[in-house]
């Protein structure tokens, strides 16, 4: 993220009339970081966020706009009194089958002013993208469900997610980019994937961004699925991507790739990092706990880069304890230098 400024986009319910049902709109908290450093009370700036043009299908409200994070100091963008970039997807489920092609990039420009007066700008782009669309649930393997069969329901499908950006990272002159994707794997089954992109922002003396795709492509697993991307990105432009690999194949497991940001590079083979034990056997997925037959999945991933290595988090299934909680999933913490 930017020098000096915490950027949150967070999405929720409208301030003006929380009477409304549903999703009335996302906003950005810019806070002080130095302040917060310090423990003293910051400066904080709230921004709204106004619809944004869905070029064919009228506007859509931004959802999850995913503020970036950078690896060190020496990433940070100083241009125009310091900015931080914000990237988003634009499918807003108005469209036959929920496809999209276009990402939004968004720049908090005058960001330095967090430190004496508040004065933000807020501008955004439209960028086109490869296609992402809505993932669909995903199967698992059979096997031991002690809490299923307690209930006598069915074993649990997992939450495949939804296409909203997952994470961010600006690295070595680059946005970073990931989220769950639906994707077609050569055996013709639909699964879902990892969409990445990694995209040369830049912003004009008035703060209006602009952006290049520079790279992308999908991490995908024949026959099975790779869900909830954490990205890390190193400041030379080292890169990890981790997830949670799940299937007919695969009881839930913690993975990950590897690449760089050059041209040619693609990601490597996906490395499981730790192989799931059983199936996932959470409340959150039956009948008896207002469920729907799909397990909650996908909340504890993260990512962040330590010098030239990354630690990766992802949710994994590491065997059948079921504690108070009437849940067995955990995470899995590797370090990879890639």
């Amino acid at each position: 993220m930017g020098g000096g400024i915490i950027a949150i986009g967070r999405g929720g319910v409208s301030p003006i009339d929380i009477s409304t049902p549903g999703f009335n709109g996302a906003q950005i908290y810019a806070i002080q970081k130095s302040a917060l450093i310090k423990g003293t009370t910051p400066h904080i700036q709230r921004i709204e966020g106004a619809p944004i043009a869905s070029s064919g299908y009228g506007d859509g409200i931004p959802y999850s706009l995913q503020p970036t994070n950078s690896p060190s100091i020496s990433d940070y963008v100083t241009a125009d009194n310091g900015t931080e970039y914000l990237v988003g997807a634009l499918e807003f489920g108005k469209k036959p089958f929920q496809l999209d092609n276009r990402l939004a990039v968004w720049a908090l420009t005058n960001t330095a002013s967090l430190n004496s007066a508040p004065a933000i700008h807020v501008n955004n782009a439209i960028v086109t993208s490869e296609v992402y669309g809505f993932p669909p649930a995903i199967v698992q393997p059979k096997g031991p469900t002690p809490l299923a069969d307690a209930l006598k329901e069915h074993e649990n499908q997992i939450d495949g997610g939804d296409d909203r950006m997952q994470a961010a990272v600006y690295a070595d002159g680059h946005l970073w980019a990931a989220s769950d994707t639906i994707v077609k794997t050569p055996t013709g089954s639909t699964q879902v994937g990892t969409a990445y992109y990694m995209l040369t922002p830049s912003v004009d003396s008035a703060g209006v961004p602009s952006a290049v795709v520079v790279k992308q492509g999908y991490l995908s697993v024949d026959g099975d699925s790779v869900t909830r991307p954490s990205l890390g990105v190193t400041s030379g432009g080292k890169v990890v991507i981790g997830v949670s690999l799940i299937g007919p194949d695969y009881f839930p497991s913690a993975a990950y790739a590897t690449f760089d940001d050059s041209a040619s590079s693609t990601p490597s083979a996906l490395h499981i990092a730790s192989a799931g034990q059983v199936p996932a056997d959470g409340f959150t997925g039956y009948h008896a706990f207002n469920g729907n037959g799909v397990e909650r999945w996908g909340d504890y991933g993260y990512a962040a880069a330590d010098g030239s290595s990354v630690w990766v988090a992802n949710e994994w299934i590491p065997g059948l304890d079921i504690g108070p909680d009437l849940a067995n999933w955990g995470t899995f913490v590797s370090k990879i230098t890639p």
